[in-house]
Parts: structure tokens; C-alpha cells; sequence
């Protein structure tokens, strides 16, 4: 490997780029994991301000016994507040919001298809499947190690590593 491709590699990421926010987001998951919060995801949006939101869940919570109220996003965001306005990885102003991912929790990793395998979801598409609208209830299921999403005329395979 030569110089310039070691020196590239070892960079940080751009300041607001969606790699600097993935490698923030691993930075919250090292701070608040140790209490008890999983890191559903970090999102940057800029309509009407930008704003960064910070989506947290209780870990070990597969049966939905717990949900998070307000001062779980208290504890959460004082305990992520020195990382936010030491980091480098975003730049200019923002408005953090800390918040449950909500009752149309988005499924994005491969534990999430587990956690809600068998429960209905709703599928938002790009295009309609098969001539049908863009939103259609299916019922999520997993067999083995792949992930299908199911309705009455077909089955899709899901890659949930893959967004």
C-alpha cells in the first residue's frame, strides 16, 4: 500500500458527512450502552433548521415492557452532551433532539427484523410492488437466516444490512 492510499484511509471523515455521523453515532452507542440505551439511529435534517435526532430505545427491551419517556432523553442527552460540543465530525449550528424511535419504529439493522419477526409491518416503497400502492401491510417473518416480508401474493427477500 503506498503512502497517499495509507494517509487517505487513516482520514477522518468529512465534518457532516454521512460517514462522520455513522462514526458519531458508534461514539454515542460507546456512551450510552453502558447505561442501558440502545442507539436506533442518528439522523441529520436541515428543513427548517438543521437539526441532528438522536433515536434511543431501552436494550433488552424485546417485549416492549419499558418505552422511553422524557427523562430518559434527559439522561441521554446530558450524558452525550460533551461528545456533541467537543466533536469535529459536525460542524456549524444544530439543534440536538433525543427521542424514541416511536410506535412506526423503522426496522434498520438485522436485530430489528428479528426483534419484530411476525408482527405486521408497513412497507414504504419507491415504486409500486407489483401495481399496487406504495404502502401495503405486510407480515414480516424470518426463516433461517433470511428475512422475508410476506402478503398474500408474494414474498420479497430483505437484505437488512443493506439500505
Amino acid at each position: 500500500m503506498s503512502t497517499t492510499e495509507k494517509t487517505s484511509i487513516d482520514e477522518a471523515p468529512k465534518p457532516n458527512s454521512k460517514q462522520a455521523l455513522e462514526e458519531l453515532q458508534r461514539n454515542v452507542e460507546n456512551i450510552l450502552t453502558p447505561l442501558g440505551y440502545e442507539v436506533v439511529a442518528l439522523e441529520q435534517s436541515v428543513a427548517g433548521g438543521r437539526k441532528l435526532t438522536l433515536y434511543i430505545d431501552f436494550l433488552n427491551n424485546e417485549d416492549e415492557s419499558r418505552r422511553i419517556g422524557l427523562q430518559d432523553c434527559v439522561e441521554a442527552t446530558k450524558a452525550v452532551d460533551e461528545l456533541f460540543e467537543t466533536t469535529e465530525l459536525v460542524t456549524g449550528n444544530y439543534t440536538l433532539d433525543v427521542s424514541s424511535p416511536g410506535v412506526e419504529r423503522p426496522l434498520r439493522k438485522a436485530e430489528d427484523y428479528n426483534r419484530f419477526s411476525g408482527k405486521k409491518v408497513k412497507l414504504h416503497t419507491f415504486r409500486p410492488l407489483e401495481k399496487r400502492k406504495p404502502k401495503t401491510t405486510l407480515t414480516g417473518k424470518r426463516t433461517g437466516s433470511r428475512k422475508t416480508l410476506s402478503a398474500a401474493w408474494r414474498d420479497w427477500r430483505l437484505n437488512p444490512e443493506s439500505r
